[in-house]
């Protein structure tokens, strides 16, 4: 990973680890605010026993840092893991992610860093590496990683990026870094206005945004599957709510 890569990756894992001050609030798992912004915690179930777990961090200048871990369970006992990382501008423009694990195609050292401040999409696969220049001019938004028997995984992560693009310009420019291609999308074929928030489409999935201001639910079409936001007392990322 070069420099800058590794500057950006280790900011993440700082504004992503602040604990302090959590209180219990209606949607959320945990929240914090300290001095250098607010974080706030999330954990989603479904009933086959999979979840993900999201850390949202924004800072006083509008800056986000987002760190998930999602854990999806077939119905014939296959856990896939992924685990998500991005920063996004002040605008809501994605300008780092990067994708792990065995959902983002078929070995479990896959991993996809989307470096959109540079143009640049670098995918780590089976020992060799592979570097693709994608425009900038629009937001970039990224397809639902897939599990390991290839099927779209919608995670809230994933559903967050894609809304925020939307709202940050009239067209977004979604990746399929597998195809090395991209499709300039018009934002209301991806975030349509409810009653209740704006529902985000991927694909064949769907993900539902309330007014609490983050993911409230993600529908997983490819497994029949959806994961809904909880707020019991239970630990995310590995931190305790108190």
């Amino acid at each position: 990973m070069s420099s800058r890569l590794l500057g950006i990756h280790v900011l993440l894992i700082a504004t992503a680890g602040i604990v302090a001050g959590c209180a219990r609030e209606p949607g959320a798992s945990c929240r914090a605010r300290t001095g250098a912004g607010q974080s706030d915690r999330f954990r989603y179930i479904d009933e086959l026993g999979s979840t993900s777990r999201v850390e949202h961090t924004k800072g006083p200048s509008g800056v986000e840092a987002i760190h998930g871990v999602t854990e999806i369970v077939s119905s014939q006992g296959r856990t896939t893991h992924i685990e998500e990382r991005a920063r996004l501008d002040s605008s809501g423009r994605l300008s780092w992610a990067e994708i792990s694990g065995a959902g983002v195609g078929t070995s479990a050292l896959d991993r996809v860093i989307f470096d959109a401040a540079a143009g640049l999409v670098r995918i780590d696969r089976a020992g060799q590496t592979l570097e693709w220049e994608v425009p900038t001019g629009e937001p970039w938004a990224y397809p639902a990683p897939l599990d390991q028997e290839g099927r779209p995984v919608v995670t809230p992560v994933t559903a967050w990026i894609t809304l925020r693009a939307t709202l940050a310009s009239p067209d977004v420019r979604v990746l399929y870094p597998d195809a090395q291609r991209t499709e300039v999308v018009p934002r209301d074929q991806l975030a349509v206005p409810t009653e209740l928030g704006t529902t985000v489409i991927i694909g064949d999935d769907g993900a539902d945004m309330d007014t609490s201001g983050f993911v409230e639910r993600v529908r997983v079409a490819s497994l029949g599957t959806t994961l809904a936001v909880t707020t019991a007392p239970l630990e995310v990322l590995g931190l305790p709510c108190r």
